[in-house]
């Protein structure tokens, strides 16, 4: 925004069916798609907050997450900015016993649609409807992958069909049922749940959970949100009917409904802050100041005295899918702070989900650990079996060796990594005629 006064409440955004929520309605800027509201994910935040009295709130989030904000703007940290990130995704698919291709059970071929949709939305990909000549649009550099394996280790192409034997979905059975008994590991996946809304959440497109920090007063060691931690959407808004035709909802039908989720996934707030006038803030300087959502291409400027029209083509709008393709760089700093930083979040970047060859928890498995993680000077190794000889050798995302050496195993085993410029390391751990490869964060 243009301003950075921070706004004094959270607002409620409800533009469903009458009489579906008792909550104030807001300004919008065009008539909406089918009374439909494109993203609950701010009342969903303020839902939780209420059930979970622990909960961080906005407040809290904004103080913790300012000054990391910062430290990527003025590239402290910009050897991870310009990394490729790679985040593993499941997806599940939530129906009623429909055979796959029929109503909620969606197919296959429709999922991959939309993953495509993402990397093409967060990468800019040229010649692509996520591409956008405008100065403002930036390369996120972060792309998605399907899992490949499973929380067992085993093979699996990321997109899980359920038969929960349930037609609809409403928001109390979605967070107190569904996600506790369907949800993989969220520290090491991004759990993202397809199914049919109903009850209080019909007439909703999808919500996401906003990240949590850590290090936050009263916060410390709180694992009481990690069930519902992830990505839920409707039906009808995922996937892209420009490759793979199905039911959507008209206007909600590109895919951007979950770049839209994603985005607020990784920290970002609508560009009109959720206020009611011109002072509310995303917390982004180079997105103009707007009072309210647009829900059409038309362009407008709702604020006339600060500099700028509304960014009706930003991805955290709520214009219709063939308007959006822009994220700024303050939005792209937001992101990778928030990926650097928050729980179960940066833990996403170190995963080994979308790999062909290595179990998930594989330096468990063959009694093999390395910590701290993401690391500054020195990056320990554990080993079950001391004495012994062994190896190293660490690489950079490019694939080139950076540092190499023959080690003796024990209980205090640790390597310099002082010399290691800042970013994402492969370490490959060679112990009798074992080889294991992990990830690692140099700070």
């Amino acid at each position: 925004m243009k301003t950075n006064t921070i706004k004094k409440t959270i607002a409620i955004i409800v533009l469903l069916f009458s009489g579906f929520i008792n909550a104030q309605q807001p300004k919008i800027f065009g008539k909406s798609i089918e009374n439909f509201n494109p993203c609950f994910s701010v009342e969903y935040q303020k839902r939780l907050k209420d059930k979970m009295k622990n909960s961080q709130g906005e407040k809290q989030f904004e103080k913790w997450l300012a000054p990391k904000v910062e430290a990527v703007r003025k590239k402290q940290l910009q050897k991870i900015a310009n990394e490729v990130i790679t985040l593993p995704v499941v997806v599940h698919i939530i129906h009623n016993g429909d055979p796959i291709g029929t109503n909620e059970n969606i197919t296959d071929e429709r999922v991959h649609s939309q993953i495509q949709v993402l990397n093409n939305d967060f990468r800019r990909v040229p010649d692509t409807p996520g591409y956008n000549p405008n100065t403002p649009g930036v390369d996120i550099g972060i792309e998605f992958c399907l899992a490949q394996r499973d929380p067992d280790g085993n093979a699996t192409n990321g997109i899980n069909h359920i038969n929960m034997e349930k037609v609809s979905w409403d928001w109390d059975n979605i967070e107190n049922t569904l996600k506790p008994q369907t949800q993989w590991d969220p520290e090491q996946y991004l759990n993202i749940w397809v199914c049919n809304f109903g009850g209080d959440l019909l007439g909703i497109g999808g919500f996401a959970f906003f990240p949590e920090g850590s290090g936050l007063e009263g916060l410390e060691g709180d694992e009481s949100n990690y069930s519902n931690d992830g990505i839920t959407m409707f039906y009808r808004c995922f996937g892209s009917s420009d490759t793979v035709p199905g039911q959507y909802i008209p206007g909600m039908d590109k895919g951007r409904s979950l770049t839209h989720e994603m985005g607020h996934f990784l920290g970002l707030r609508h560009i009109w802050g959720d206020g009611e006038d011109c002072t509310a803030t995303d917390y982004c300087n180079d997105t103009p100041t707007a009072i309210a959502m647009n829900l059409t291409c038309v362009p407008n400027d709702s604020c006339p005295d600060d500099e700028g029209s509304d960014m009706i083509e930003n991805h955290m709008d709520y214009t219709p899918d063939e308007c959006k393709s822009v994220f700024t760089n303050d939005q792209k700093n937001r992101m990778l702070t928030v990926l650097q930083n928050a729980k179960r979040r940066s833990s996403l970047i170190i995963s080994n989900a979308c790999s062909t060859t290595a179990s998930i928890n594989e330096n468990e498995l063959q009694g093999i650990k390395i910590h701290p993680n993401p690391a500054s000077n020195v990056l320990f190794i554990s080993s079950d079996q001391i004495d012994t000889i062994g190896s190293y050798a660490i690489y950079n995302t490019l694939g080139q060796l950076v540092d190499s050496n023959i080690i003796r195993f024990s209980v205090d085993l640790h390597i310099d990594t002082s010399i290691l410029s800042q970013g994402i390391y492969n370490i490959t751990i060679i112990q009798e005629n074992k080889t294991i490869s992990l990830k690692f964060i140099k700070e």
